[in-house]
């Protein structure tokens, strides 16, 4: 009987020796996690805010480049206002009305 309360002592002291160590390593595999997942949403937000300044860049100014008839390889670019274009596409669509 003796023997049977040592063993189990040991049996217990064992487990908890194990269960203590799987916490540990479940939270060092959080941690990792953790510091994985803010390096990605630092990331994605700094590519969001680069790709937002270049939307307001483009919406500023964008480029309509024209073929000029009889040469190929010649074209010309002109940089129209935003608002200038969208003033002119509301007035091609009344125009094909």
């Amino acid at each position: 009987m003796q023997n049977e309360l040592i063993q189990g002592k040991e049996k217990y002291k064992t487990n908890e020796e194990k269960i203590y160590r799987l916490l540990k390593q479940q939270e060092a595999m959080t941690e990792k996690w953790r510091t994985e997942h803010q390096s990605s949403v630092r990331y994605f937000e700094k590519v969001i805010t680069d790709l937002n300044g270049q939307v307001k860049t483009l919406k500023k100014e964008y480029v309509c480049s024209v073929i000029i008839p009889g040469d190929r390889n010649a074209t010309m670019t002109a940089r129209i206002p935003f608002e200038e274009k969208t003033n002119t596409m509301a007035r091609d669509k009344s125009a094909k009305i």
